[in-house]
């Protein structure tokens, strides 16, 4: 999967510079998140609803595996995706101090990287929001 991140981050697909709905100055972050945003096709939005029944929606999955995988968190200079695959190949196995602390240095990194991520892109996602309902 890290060489469809990197090639895909080199030759993808031009963004657009702006959104009909946000007329401010583009943030460069969520400039490269949606050049990916696309890989969150009908299936994934589908999947977010119908696996949970009755339960509450998860959109975590979706989230990190498909739309923000490809986003370069600016602290460890890695993607969203390689992040999250570090958690999953450190989770401990048996309880030894060594595992469990590995398990959490890379879950404190993701879930640091998680923050940041959203703290950049949830202003510009409420701006074209709050456009599109006052129209």
């Amino acid at each position: 999967m890290r060489g469809i991140i990197n090639s895909a981050r080199q030759s993808g697909p031009e963004a657009v510079v702006t959104h009909p709905g946000h007329d401010g100055p583009v943030n460069m972050q969520a400039k490269e998140a949606a050049k990916f945003s696309a890989m969150l096709d009908y299936r994934s939005l589908l999947n977010t609803n119908y696996k949970h029944g009755a339960d509450a929606i998860n959109l975590f999955e979706p989230m990190v595996v498909e739309l923000l995988a490809g986003f370069v968190d600016l602290g460890t200079n890695k993607t969203i995706g390689d992040l999250w695959q570090a958690v999953q190949r450190n989770l401990p196995t048996f309880n030894s101090a060594g595992q469990v602390g590995n398990a959490l240095n890379v879950c404190t990194q993701f879930n640091a990287a998680m923050k940041r991520a959203i703290t950049l892109l949830l202003p510009e996602a409420q701006a074209i929001f709050a456009k599109a309902l006052s129209e």
